[in-house]
């Protein structure tokens, strides 16, 4: 409705300017355009349509301008006042068409105008007739392209914000999830894969002061290898200078040597620092195997805006991370601490397990004889050589002062004394251990399994220190007697 009613008020204003106007009115020709109008007028709605033809849009206009202009001449002509109808069509065409559409209908409209003011019973055309006939073509001509230029610059502008709100709708869903995943670095790889389409994403961080590594890699496998810090490399020299750089051609420049090397299908690379508080964290590397001349689908923008909460967010899952080991973690030896002990060998129950306390021998005087900084390079020591004699899957905790636990699974006593062993020569610093194991029982539980281990190490301590023996379901014996 709000589109044809424009055109059908236009349509019956002409008649109406004819009763009022000192013309001469040519009866036949309104007739004629009032019917024409009212067939033109029956399919004026299905002109507005998306799918509607180019053609059709054409004859139709030409029909109504056809009929306006009968009217227009039948209601007086030129002297008449009614030719601004005529102006109608276009204007309104430049505000609901396309602008090529507006331009057809002005041409229809400026041959209109020059029929009436031609036909109109004048015997020569006068100074006048030229004039107002240069004021029609002049005036509606620049009012049609100012009303569908700013038409057009309106519908980019409304489409660039529609685009806007996507980005930021995508944008905003992919921070949410790589905000509430637990491994932001490998989520942030997803996003950016998924929303960019590229074939390789990288994290790159840096690995102390003058060195860079790979934390995270999407499309292709994370390697260990240290990148030295300089301009000479693509990322370091967005690491240095805080910008985004995009390649075009990888290929073809030296800085993505390291990208092209493991990767010889890579055309286009995006490299964006992240960060926050002007502070670069790492650097993203968005890597296309399809060359582009810029960086496709809003690239720039959508890295831009998610590059502060990747930082943010893998900052805050390091300090979680940090916060979780220190909870775990004991900071002098690197073991475990009684906290992990408690919830990591309930399960360990379930299978066959070898439970062993050791005791590190005549600790207290090795304080007091080399001072306590000297017993605390011990245990330091103590905890890097342990660490590396154990199994994977074994639980090595520090129980408290110079005594430790050791949950052995899957495995007997005399299995177990394999692995102890190994702890007993490895005590650093010629110093010795005392060590006492036992199997579990079948229905035991942790507090008794505990017990008879504390049992075979008191023995052990009892017997002269520096061995190992074993609780079975009689009195503790040496290992001795099981090897």
């Amino acid at each position: 409705m709000q589109q044809v009613a424009p055109f059908a008020v236009a349509g019956l204003a002409a008649p109406l300017v004819s009763l009022g106007g000192d013309g001469q009115s040519h009866l036949r020709a309104l007739i004629s355009g009032l019917v024409i109008m009212l067939i033109s007028l029956a399919g004026l709605a299905n002109v507005f349509e998306r799918d509607a033809s180019r053609l059709w849009k054409n004859l139709w206009t030409l029909t109504w301008l056809l009929s306006l202009a009968l009217l227009v001449y039948g209601a007086g002509g030129a002297d008449s006042g009614a030719t601004l109808i005529l102006f109608v069509p276009p204007l309104w065409m430049s505000l609901y068409g396309e602008r090529s559409d507006a331009l057809v209908t002005l041409a229809f409209m400026l041959t209109a105008v020059i029929a009436v003011t031609l036909f109109d019973g004048a015997s020569e055309v006068t100074t006048t007739d030229v004039r107002r006939l240069i004021a029609f073509i002049t005036v509606p001509a620049l009012a049609v392209w100012t009303v569908s230029t700013l038409v057009q610059r309106l519908a980019q502008s409304d489409a660039y914000a529609r685009q806007a709100q996507e980005t930021l709708t995508v944008v905003a869903s992919a921070a949410r999830q790589i905000r509430q995943d637990g491994d932001p670095r490998r989520m942030a790889c997803v996003a950016l894969h998924d929303l960019l389409g590229a074939e390789v994403v990288l994290i790159i961080e840096p690995d102390g002061t003058n060195h860079l590594r790979e934390s995270a890699a999407l499309g292709t496998e994370r390697t260990d290898r240290r990148l030295t810090l300089d301009r000479s490399l693509l990322a370091g020299e967005v690491y240095l200078g805080g910008r985004p750089v995009f390649l075009a051609d990888a290929a073809s420049d030296p800085r993505a040597s390291r990208i092209v090397e493991r990767d010889a299908e890579a055309r286009s690379v995006l490299a964006h620092p992240f960060g926050h508080d002007g502070v670069v964290h790492g650097v993203l590397e968005i890597v296309w195997n399809q060359q582009h001349s810029a960086p496709p689908k809003q690239s720039s923008a959508v890295v831009s805006l998610l590059a502060q909460e990747i930082s943010w967010s893998i900052e805050r899952a390091d300090q979680l991370a940090t916060l979780r080991l220190s909870a775990t973690t004991d900071s002098l030896t690197g073991m475990g601490n009684r906290r992990v002990w408690r919830e990591q060998l309930p399960p360990l129950m379930d299978g066959p397990l070898c439970v062993a306390i050791a005791d590190l021998d005549h600790f207290k005087a090795y304080n007091d004889t080399y001072g306590h900084n000297a017993g605390d390079t011990l245990l330091k020591s103590l905890g890097e050589s342990w660490r590396h004699l154990v199994r994977p899957d074994d639980l090595l905790v520090r129980w408290g002062g110079e005594e430790f636990a050791v949950a052995l699974p899957g495995c007997t006593p005399s299995e177990a004394l394999v692995v102890l062993e190994r702890l007993s020569r490895g005590v650093p610093l010629g110093q010795t251990v005392s060590i006492g194991v036992a199997g579990r029982q079948p229905d035991e539980t942790i507090e008794k399994l505990m017990t008879r281990a504390d049992a075979a190490l008191y023995e052990a301590k009892q017997s002269g220190r520096n061995r190992i023996y074993v609780c079975t379901a009689g009195r503790p014996v040496g290992a001795a007697n099981l090897l």
